[in-house]
């Protein structure tokens, strides 16, 4: 197992190195640039906008600047934004317990919703309530989420104005959690809904596949009960799969959900993506890129160790 998790540490390393050199080549190679605005401004003279470009290291050659950033990096300096001029760590980490809060609520949400219903509909497989949670799985999955996001803030925010339309609190207000949570009601459930179909198709098939092996049989004729042999045999069993997807969903907690927190004003990472995206402002840029593919690798390695967890039989080398 050690060598197993030393030799997936190496080969995400070097994945982390060609992933790096290939955004960073993409970001610069997009038109426009940091330095977009001050071009289009006439007030704005040719050589202030060479000054720029040599203060930012933006005059040097593509592999000179990757390099910098890189070596920069691994020391943990992850460079100052073009645009808010504060230094890119200090960004993250200001957005990066709200993208937590709002996308941990979420998943809880969305498990809490799909685990009980993909495992009853499986049970009760054809009945009313299957094909009930199959339409309401199926409502989520085709669901946009920026639709999904404006129906809600039409239907609660302005028609009936329950829940706010924005923001992660109320301006001006001191800090309360009532009022974190009623910010945080409408954003959470958009991001649910559709989760959590996602979840609950996977587990009902998963599930399905199960329920009707012959080692479910063998424990139904030892006189065990049917909620247990469900639980515990068949649960147990389909939750492989299942594991799958919902590590594969991790790197969400971290990085945000960009359309959802640009239509909710969210100070999130997805929010500062956004930003930082229309901005052209590539260290901030290569910072969450650079995370998202840290956490979709351990999300990867957390799921194979997982499957060792959960089935004995599964053995790594």
């Amino acid at each position: 197992m050690t060598h197993y998790i030393l030799r997936h540490i190496l080969i995400s390393f070097f994945l982390l190195i060609i992933l790096s050199m290939l955004a960073y080549s993409i970001l610069v190679a997009m038109p426009g640039g940091p330095l977009a605005a001050y071009s289009e401004d006439p007030d704005v003279r040719p050589e202030d906008i060479e000054a720029l470009k040599h203060q930012l290291g933006l005059d040097q050659p593509v592999l000179i600047q990757y390099l910098k950033w890189l070596g920069k990096f691994i020391r943990g300096d992850w460079g100052f934004s073009f645009s808010s001029k504060l230094p890119v760590l200090e960004l993250v980490i200001s957005r990066l317990m709200n993208t937590v809060y709002l996308m941990g609520s979420s998943m809880l949400v969305a498990l809490l919703i799909a685990v009980p219903l993909g495992i009853i509909s499986a049970v009760k497989q054809y009945s009313f309530f299957d094909y009930l949670a199959t339409a309401v799985a199926f409502f989520g999955l085709s669901m946009p989420t920026f639709w999904l996001g404006l129906l809600f803030i039409i239907l609660f925010a302005v028609n009936w104005p329950l829940f706010p339309a924005g923001g992660m609190a109320t301006i001006g207000q001191p800090f309360s959690i009532v009022d974190r949570l009623h910010h945080l009601v409408l954003p959470c459930l958009t991001i649910a809904v559709v989760t959590a179909g996602i979840y609950l198709r996977y587990l009902r098939a998963s599930m399905l596949d199960i329920l009707h092996q012959n080692f479910m049989l063998v424990a139904r004729s030892k006189g065990i009960s049917e909620k247990r042999v469900i639980m515990t045999h068949g649960l147990k069993n389909a939750a492989i799969p299942f594991i799958t997807i919902v590590t594969l969903q991790l790197p969400r907690l971290f990085t945000g959900a960009v359309v959802t927190e640009a239509i909710f004003a969210w100070p999130g990472m997805g929010r500062l993506f956004w930003d930082s995206a229309l901005a052209r402002d590539y260290p901030v840029l290569m910072g969450i890129i650079i995370i998202s593919a840290v956490l979709v690798m351990f999300s990867n390695l957390s799921a194979d160790l997982l499957y060792a967890v959960i089935d004995p039989r599964v053995r790594y080398r």
